[in-house]
């Protein structure tokens, strides 16, 4: 009896055991979240890539493009690529444009737009209404001269959506920028002496740079140390009001800061 269980309950007909039953249905589980997570991960990819490319119709500006162009502005990480976009697929980069270099980007309606640019009296025949809203992006160009461009939305567009990706595109870039800037190495060939703190609560400044003359003088304006200046030109400054006999003066021996009014009258 218990070899005619085992053959009919285990191996007859190639029935598999409840127990590698069980198993398959848990490696059957696993696969299906693996799967799920490989098409969320896919789909946000997709997310992504949507949000960085914004479609939009060109209308006026610098650039060498019909009005009513549909181009895309493309939101790379440091800066934003205007792309002109064809029907027969593929485009055509126009322009870079560095976060750093764009100073304004504002939306307001086709009507207020069409009463300040005479360019953009046009854009009603394009199809656009005066309560439609446009894109201004105002930038710095490569020579240094601030220019603006206006752009109505593309399809499955919005320009208040597109200003804020823009804007917060910047700001992150900036961001970055400041936590990545290192400040410059300051290198002495020649070891200096430590001035005495001025009399004040406040730390004291950084020590001078080594002197060459003992006629070199250093000054402190509100705990900012400058110079080194000759007599001479201390003397000036007093007489242009950039320092006042009640700043304090150092050269390279003296033990401890002194009221100009010491050295000059």
């Amino acid at each position: 009896m218990h070899s005619l269980k085992d053959s009919f309950g285990q191996k007859t007909f190639g029935h598999k055991t409840r127990k590698e039953g069980a198993m398959n249905f848990k490696d059957m589980m696993n696969k299906a979240k693996e799967a799920t997570a490989e098409i969320a991960a896919k789909a946000n990819e997709m997310a992504a890539k949507a949000k960085e490319r914004q479609a939009v119709m060109y209308l006026s500006g610098p650039f060498d493009l019909k009005a009513n162009t549909l181009c895309s502005l493309v939101l790379k990480p440091d800066e934003l690529i205007l792309q002109s976009e064809s029907a027969f697929g593929g485009g055509k980069e126009v322009c870079r444009i560095p976060y750093s270099r764009v100073v304004e980007v504002t939306v307001d309606t086709a009507e207020r737009f069409t009463l300040t640019r005479a360019l953009l009296v046009g854009v009603f025949a394009f199809g656009f209404k005066k309560k439609d809203k446009l894109l201004k992006l105002d930038f710095i160009d490569e020579v240094g001269t601030q220019s603006d461009a206006v752009f109505g939305k593309g399809p499955m567009t919005d320009c208040d959506q597109i200003r804020g990706l823009v804007l917060t595109a910047k700001r992150e870039c900036l961001k970055r920028q400041q936590q990545t800037a290192q400040p410059q190495p300051v290198t002495a060939s020649v070891a200096t002496p430590m001035p005495p703190p001025p009399p004040s609560a406040k730390p004291p400044p950084s020590p001078p740079p080594p002197q060459q003359s003992p006629q070199k003088f250093h000054v402190s304006v509100n705990q900012v140390q400058k110079g080194p200046f000759t007599l001479e030109q201390i003397q000036a400054m007093l007489a242009a009001g950039e320092v006042s006999t009640k700043d304090f003066i150092w050269y390279d021996g003296l033990p401890e800061w002194k009221p100009i009014s010491e050295f000059v009258e």
